[in-house]
C-alpha cells in the first residue's frame, strides 16, 4: 500500500471511527449481517412456502450469515435446502442438556452447542441476529418467542389444520 492511500485511510478511519483512530488500533473486519431463521416443528418441508425460499435466495446472494436451530421441521428443512445449494455460512446451534451432546440435526455445517434448553439455544442466537425470518404455523411458542426477541424479523404464516382428539383414558 502506497503512504497517500494509507493516509486517506486513515482520514476515513478518523472520521468514521474516532475511537479507534485515537487509539491507534487499526484492523478490519468484514461485517456480516446474521439472520435467525426459526419455525415451527410440526411443519413439514412440502408444506414451506415458495416465499420463504425466495428470502433465503436473495439472503444467499447477499452473503448473509445464517442462523438456525438444530429441531426437525422448519429447521432441518432449512438446513437440507442451504445444504442443496452449497451455501456456507451457516450456523446450526443446538441445546446441551441431559444426555444431548450434539445436534439432533445437521446437514454439515459449523456448530455452537448452548449449554441449557432449546429455549435458552433460542435466547442466544436473537442476541447476536440482526434480522429474523420466522415460518410460524400460529401455534408455536418457541417461534412466537423468537419473533418477539428479534425485533425485525419477517413472518410467513402457513396455514395448518390441528385437530386435538379428546385423550381416552384406560379404566
Amino acid at each position: 500500500m502506497e503512504i497517500k492511500q494509507i493516509q486517506r485511510l486513515q482520514a476515513v478511519i478518523l472520521v468514521n471511527y474516532p475511537l479507534v483512530a485515537i487509539l491507534g488500533v487499526f484492523f478490519f473486519e468484514e461485517i456480516m449481517t446474521k439472520v435467525l431463521i426459526s419455525g415451527s416443528i410440526s411443519i413439514k418441508f412440502k408444506e414451506i412456502p415458495d416465499e420463504v425460499f425466495h428470502s433465503i435466495n436473495k439472503m444467499m446472494s447477499q452473503g448473509f450469515e445464517i442462523l438456525i436451530g438444530d429441531a426437525p421441521g422448519v429447521d432441518s428443512g432449512i438446513q437440507w435446502y442451504l445444504q442443496s445449494r452449497n451455501y456456507t455460512k451457516v450456523t446450526v446451534y443446538y441445546s446441551i442438556e441431559g444426555n444431548r451432546i450434539k445436534p439432533r440435526n445437521n446437514w454439515g455445517f459449523e456448530t455452537v452447542g448452548i449449554v441449557g434448553s432449546y429455549g435458552d439455544r433460542d435466547k442466544a442466537m436473537c442476541e447476536i441476529a440482526d434480522y429474523g425470518l420466522a415460518i410460524w404455523n400460529g401455534h408455536s411458542k418457541g417461534t412466537a418467542a423468537n419473533i418477539q426477541r428479534v425485533p425485525k424479523t419477517r413472518i410467513i404464516k402457513v396455514e395448518q389444520e390441528f385437530s386435538r382428539k379428546p385423550k381416552i383414558k384406560a379404566k
